[in-house]
């Protein structure tokens, strides 16, 4: 649909007197208020050089014009002057006074970008987006542009940053002494369990592209850490110890690819990777990994993924220490009726090694759940985990080792409280390891204070 032809023409002879200086004896004359609505209608129909000329003569007469700066960048982008368009929604930006403004010149500097192919900086024009929004239709409008942005970005970038006051950070003994054929033996409070606060971080990036026969393929890199502070109790239990003595870092490369399924086979996956980790400040190890898997649809609401892997760890200190670990795990998982998702795991690792202290073999059942509509405002997760680990030698002499390996997680996000798309998230930890060989015993209850994002 077209302007009205009286509109049309009056909207055009005034802007081609305002910015090309044309020789019309009387030309038709429009106040501020009624330029911006002429420019905004001609927007809306498509009448894009129309509406470009009538706010780049609004900016002549005030270049900080928030409204003229908007419909500049909406009739740039539509005409695929990309720069420009970026240009005037950002100067929109800044001189915008209400939300409503923010919200209008985020959203079309972020199109405006997209369309450019910046997508991941229109990502970030959309939390901005999100973060302004003046009511929840138009916030929900940004997320579900930023979910389609992030369908279309062939890059993908996650940050991660969490606080955690645990009760044990060294995943110490949690008695002072241990028995070792009769004789018992006092531990070092650096042995024993350790109260402090950890401080966990990292970062992903990803870049994915198309391959043969339909496959999705990526190529990636990922650096995480740990850092620790310790407690008045533990300098005191362990005066000898140094919180970076504890410190943990890693670093990998990666490189997967998907390929789509057909009826009720799944998508089968692939990845690869290669890394070093850090322990305490010092090269630790060198790790190759691989991962196969491959989901099937058992019904419309039921589904299992098969995953078979094997990673090999080549140790910087002691080559003794050398491991390769065989794990393979099945997952069911149930979506209920109200959306709410509850997945059953089965696993078997095998761990080989010259040290007794590493070789074993494990069984590993997992239950977790998952509520898919909010309880007083807030998402819930919940998992169980058990492990069963047989050592294959004896560590001190006597009956080889072996564990019961508990642990218990629960997740609360609360997205009232998002800012930019990304709410707290608050995470209770409780592990719990019993042991044949009490230096083995360990507790540890951590609470975890981080951000998630929300779309």
């Amino acid at each position: 649909m077209r302007l009205p032809s009286v509109l049309r023409q009056v909207a055009l002879s005034l802007a081609l007197a305002l910015t090309a200086g044309a020789g019309l004896a009387e030309p038709a004359r429009l106040s501020p208020e009624e330029m911006r609505a002429t420019a905004a209608a001609a927007v809306a129909r498509g009448e894009d050089e129309i509406a470009l000329r009538l706010a780049e003569a609004l900016l002549a007469r005030d270049p900080d014009d928030g409204y003229a700066l908007t419909v500049k960048a909406r009739a740039a982008r539509n005409l695929g002057l990309y720069d420009t368009a970026i240009d005037a929604g950002r100067a929109a930006w800044r001189v915008a006074e209400t939300d409503a403004d923010r919200y209008a010149a985020a959203m079309v500097t972020a199109q405006a970008m997209s369309s450019a192919g910046q997508r991941t900086w229109a990502q970030i024009w959309l939390r901005r987006a999100a973060q302004t929004a003046p009511d929840d239709r138009r916030e929900a409008m940004a997320a579900r542009d930023y979910r389609y942005v992030r369908s279309r970005n062939p890059w993908s970038s996650q940050l991660h940053f969490a606080v955690t006051p645990s009760s044990n950070i060294n995943d110490g003994a949690e008695s002072d002494t241990i028995i070792i054929g009769g004789v018992p033996f006092l531990l070092s409070g650096s042995a024993q369990a350790l109260s402090g606060l950890e401080f966990s971080y990292g970062a992903a990036t990803r870049y994915r592209f198309r391959a043969g026969d339909g496959a999705l393929m990526h190529v990636g890199a990922n650096l995480y850490g740990r850092a620790y502070r310790l407690s008045s109790d533990a300098k005191e239990k362990a005066p000898d110890l140094d919180a970076g003595d504890l410190a943990y870092q890693s670093g990998e490369l990666n490189f997967g690819v998907r390929w789509p399924g057909e009826g009720r086979r799944g998508v089968t996956s692939f990845d690869f990777g290669v890394g070093k980790v850090f322990y305490g400040g010092d090269p630790l190890a060198d790790i190759v990994r691989a991962e196969l898997g491959q989901s099937f649809a058992l019904t419309p609401r039921m589904g299992v993924k098969l995953t078979l892997s094997s990673e090999g760890q080549w140790r910087d200190d002691n080559s003794i220490f050398d491991s390769t670990v065989v794990t393979g795990l099945a997952e069911f998982g149930r979506r209920l009726d109200g959306g709410d998702r509850v997945t059953l795991g089965f696993g078997l690792r095998d761990t080989v090694s010259e040290a007794a202290a590493v070789a074993h073999d494990a069984q590993i059942l997992t239950l977790s759940y998952d509520r898919a509509k909010p309880v007083a405002g807030a998402y819930f997760s919940a998992s169980l985990a058990y492990e069963r680990r047989d050592y294959d030698k004896p560590l001190y002499g006597g009956a080889p080792r072996e564990d019961d390996r508990f642990r218990l997680a629960v997740s609360v996000v609360l997205p009232e409280f998002a800012q930019y798309g990304f709410a707290p998230e608050i995470g209770l930890n409780a592990v719990s390891n019993r042991s044949n060989i009490s230096l083995y015993e360990s507790e540890e209850i951590g609470l975890t204070v981080g951000f998630r994002s929300t779309f």
